[in-house]
């Protein structure tokens, strides 16, 4: 089963699973994968840089829920919108990653993996506006709605919307540009997010291949 998850996927799960059971056992605190710049640039512990993308909180159900999200959002993604375009699928989420970082070195967000999330379910339910699917496991709901409705959820429980939102910045202003821009008048055909040639040939080296299997929906 393992051999069917696509290597970017692998590679984002992988990550997370470790951090949450490295925190289970107390190896590490949740305290040493948050963002802190102060840490970051001071002590010289850039791996937060990574680490904060992954850790979901210690609330058990919510975390496994949000495993399982980032797990099908990122698969879906790397096997169908992405498909056989690792490099662009890569770039993307180094652009975003990068971008929030930068808002978070201000907002003093402690993680970006909320935003990090959010921001790979908007894409992919922008490229999937008629795909339904069953939230929570029983409420069918069409793709495009999805993200939207994680934010109600979030504000019904109580919990702040920022992080839902910035990641929904990111993902639509990575489709409007991607996607939408190239087709506008103004842009004359310039596709301003194109992946930079030397970072898909380097990619290229890596050797990093989808499985050949025709994929389907989960």
């Amino acid at each position: 089963m393992l051999k069917e998850v696509p290597p970017v996927t692998k590679l984002l799960c992988g990550s997370s699973l470790l951090i949450h059971f490295l925190c289970y056992i107390d190896v590490i605190s949740q305290y040493d994968v948050f963002f802190n710049l102060g840490l970051i640039f001071s002590k010289g512990q850039f791996w937060r840089l990574y680490t904060n993308l992954f850790h979901f909180g210690d609330e058990g159900i919510f975390v496994f829920f949000q495993l399982m999200m980032l797990y099908r959002c990122s698969k879906r993604l790397e096997e169908h919108t992405f498909r056989n375009k690792t490099a662009d699928y890569i770039y993307f989420l180094l652009v975003g990653i990068g971008l929030m970082t930068c808002y978070g070195a201000f907002a003093g967000f402690p993680t970006h993996s909320r935003s990090f999330l959010t921001m790979l379910l908007y894409i992919w339910s922008r490229y999937n506006q008629n795909v339904v699917l069953l939230v929570f496991g029983f409420v069918p709901m069409k793709a495009p709605y999805i993200t939207w409705f994680f934010v109600l959820f979030d504000i019904l429980i109580g919990k702040s919307i920022a992080a839902d939102i910035l990641g929904i910045v990111l993902g639509h202003a990575f489709y409007f540009f991607h996607d939408i821009y190239p087709r506008l008048p103004l842009s004359k055909g310039k596709q301003l997010l194109k992946t930079p040639a030397f970072f898909e040939k380097m990619v290229n080296k890596l050797n990093i291949k989808p499985n050949e299997a025709v994929f389907f929906d989960d």
